[in-house]
């Protein structure tokens, strides 16, 4: 059972979730192309018993819950980080404090071939994926407590990933995280003292000086950002302000799947497809109350954060966190171009 421990030096919040070690071990990458099917792949059309029952599917017209026919397909991880079942009420010992590991972990298996890679979707496809992540989104938040949803997709064993068919994952958590916690107070801080939105600055400087900008379109910019902390990091930004992913429309749902395939086919090319990880930076969830920061929804703006895993963190980015670049973020930026 998974339990969420607070560290009572740093007070941050651990997941421990010995159900996690029950995960497949991804199987070694090989040079020969994947077939389409896999029969011992759980993600694969025709496996539907092999994964939990489905939350939700984009299928075709007349096909069943849990049966072929999807094109993309939702359901409660196998092997949960956090359990929706569980109390996020909290327990305290000494100097020790912890909570059930309460929340939901989803995956989202973005095709039902096993060859294909999310680069490799038509531009509808993977507008139907990031549409997905939207519905979902709204769901979790309407129906549980869970403070924060984060989207993520791990691409490649060394990001993660134990699955080569490509997935994407949803974790919503009953508290947020320092990280979060700092990014948001950053943002309220700023929009404090000046009543505009950081990001927004960023976008208009960016777009004047143009030295990090990679590419845009009607509704979204990719940038190498300023103090990337990896190399070869590139962020998504909308131009239009909100907090919100559950907020973004039809036409910037095309808009952004044709950046997203954009950034992830220029990593396949011009890195030989390396590992990647993609984050969806988004606010708290908007229907619980956040009386330290009210101007939330106009102090934060989501975006998406996408770079290569080209080598391990070491022991000084561990101990410090402190992050060393390789690669300017100006270079990377001139490289993609």
């Amino acid at each position: 059972m998974s339990q969420i421990r607070e560290d009572p030096i740093t007070g941050r919040w651990v997941i421990i979730a010995p159900e996690r070690n029950r995960r497949p071990h991804p199987a070694p990458t090989s040079s020969h192309p994947s077939p389409s099917h896999e029969k011992d792949c759980p993600f694969c059309e025709g496996n539907e018993d092999q994964t939990p029952p489905e939350e939700y599917a984009v299928r075709e017209k007349g096909s069943e819950p849990d049966k072929p026919g999807w094109r993309i397909r939702v359901f409660p991880n196998k092997f949960p980080a956090l359990d929706s079942s569980k109390s996020s009420s909290r327990h305290s010992r000494g100097n020790f404090c912890w909570m059930e590991g309460a929340g939901v972990h989803e995956v989202v298996v973005e095709t039902p071939s096993h060859a294909q890679q999310m680069s490799d979707l038509h531009d509808s496809h993977l507008q139907e994926v990031l549409k997905t992540y939207q519905e979902r989104i709204r769901n979790i938040e309407e129906t549980s407590t869970c403070h924060y949803i984060q989207v993520f997709k791990n691409r490649g064993e060394l990001a993660g990933a134990s699955q080569s068919h490509t997935h994407s994952q949803i974790v919503a958590t009953p508290l947020l995280s320092a990280r979060i916690k700092d990014k948001i107070e950053i943002a309220e801080k700023f929009f404090q003292e000046t009543q505009r939105c950081r990001i927004c600055q960023i976008i208009k400087q960016e777009s004047q000086e143009k030295d990090r900008l990679i590419q845009q379109n009607q509704h979204f910019c990719m940038i190498a950002p300023f103090a990337s902390r990896f190399a070869y990091e590139m962020h998504v930004y909308p131009f239009r302000h909100s907090a919100y992913y559950r907020e973004i429309s039809e036409e910037e749902l095309k808009s952004l799947s044709q950046i997203i395939k954009k950034s992830i086919s220029t990593l396949k090319e011009k890195l030989f497809s390396p590992p990647f990880i993609l984050i969806l930076n988004q606010g708290p969830n908007p229907r619980m109350v956040w009386k330290n920061w009210r101007s939330i929804h106009k102090s934060y703006h989501w975006h998406i954060e996408i770079f290569p895993v080209l080598s391990p963190l070491a022991g000084f980015e561990r101990g410090t966190g402190f992050y060393i670049n390789p690669v300017s973020p100006e270079k990377a930026a001139e490289y993609f171009r």
